[in-house]
């Protein structure tokens, strides 16, 4: 191994290690995270209770995870409380490593695999040492897009189904891989989220899991906004415009996504198939974190590698979102007010890296390490 390698390794050892150590300082409030409310819902989940609490649909710390989720979540009830973070820590890490390693073996150029890495690390930052169910995410949905770009329709469907019903905005990653193979991606994927939505009914009796939808709809899946607590377009405009309707915030996000489609569907007679799905799974990340419905700043950890992929490429403006988005972590570290996140540097950089996405072009390393970028795009 280089030094770049051997760095890498030694960094994410250190992740790991103080991520699922952390769960050993769990009585502390700072280190606790939201590791209650995954806990409270396998709970009530096990004890045929209802998991969402709809008198306060605008609340931050109640469980809005889908049936699936809080199904899963019942092996914690029966785990002490730092036992059951660190087995929940450990899940999120193991998916994530396992989606890492898999992404790059398809999307990221060998010779720089191992800064890839690290920028990967530096720009999830703490949010690496949460407690919440994003790693868990990003991690299935580069696992998804790993079988997806191997042709195996199947098991691309079948994770990237898992990842939705964890957090439901993924599906805008599995309705561009469906405009990019249609008829192959497309109705596997309406039969595994079928499947996956219908798993909870083996684990409680069909009556109560009815119930959990019918409350995760109108409940769990409720677009809520608290000034400040998210960091989006919504979030900008208001911060340096004036004030943004939620309806109006809502059509910004639909013409968006609307846009993100149109793109996937004009590059798909430009690009090579496999950066075809680089640049998809880019503009998706992005516009999960620019335009969501309830984007934490923790949650831009789903961006870090579609960043670090277009920084390590050398764009100029991919570099400067990506060290956006790295300080912006970095600063959670110390008291600092956390200014990069009251200016919204984050939804920022979310924006500059869709139009890196937009404008993707495919590269290959030249025999000096360097990057060559085909201007002359093929099929």
């Amino acid at each position: 191994m280089d030094r770049w390698t051997r760095t890498a390794c030694v960094v994410w050892v250190a992740v790991v290690l103080a991520g699922v150590g952390r769960a050993a300082l769990y009585h502390h409030p700072r280190h606790c995270g939201c590791y209650d409310i995954f806990a409270d819902g396998g709970r009530h989940w096990l004890a045929g209770e209802p998991v969402y609490d709809l008198d306060h649909p605008e609340s931050l710390t109640v469980f809005r995870n889908s049936p699936l989720v809080a199904a899963g979540c019942a092996p914690l009830a029966l785990l002490s409380n730092p036992a059951g973070s660190a087995v929940l820590r450990l899940v999120n890490f193991a998916a994530l490593i396992a989606g890492l390693a898999c992404w790059a073996a398809v999307a990221v150029p060998p010779a720089w695999r191992a800064r890839w890495w690290l920028l990967v690390a530096a720009a999830g930052g703490p949010a690496l040492l949460d407690v919440q169910l994003n790693l868990l995410t990003l991690g299935l949905m580069l696992l998804a897009a790993a079988a997806f770009t191997a042709e195996r329709w199947t098991w691309a469907a079948a994770v990237l189904s898992l990842a939705v019903c964890v957090k439901a905005y993924p599906v805008a990653l599995g309705l561009l891989f469906g405009l990019i193979e249609p008829r192959r991606f497309g109705p596997r994927f309406a039969a595994a989220l079928g499947l996956a939505l219908a798993l909870p009914f083996a684990a409680q009796w069909p009556g109560y899991v009815a119930g959990q939808y019918h409350d995760w709809l109108v409940g769990g899946l409720n677009p809520r906004y608290i000034d400040g607590a998210f960091q989006d377009v919504m979030f900008v405009w208001q911060r340096w415009v004036g004030p943004m309707p939620r309806p109006a915030y809502t059509l910004l996000s639909v013409v968006a996504g609307a846009a993100v489609a149109a793109v996937v569907l004009i590059r798909r007679r430009q690009l090579y198939r496999a950066e075809l799905i680089v640049c998809a799974f880019g503009l998706a990340t992005a516009w999960m974190m620019a335009f969501g419905p309830a984007t934490e700043a923790t949650t831009y950890v789903l961006l870090a590698p579609a960043a670090a992929l277009a920084a390590v490429r050398g764009r100029p403006m991919a570099v400067a979102a990506c060290g956006l988005l790295v300080l912006a972590q970095a600063q959670l570290l110390f008291p600092l007010g956390r200014p990069l996140h009251w200016i919204g540097a984050q939804p920022v950089a979310a924006v500059v890296l869709m139009a890196v996405f937009a404008r993707w072009r495919p590269a290959t390393v030249r025999a000096d390490g360097q990057l060559r970028f085909d201007r002359k795009l093929a099929a």
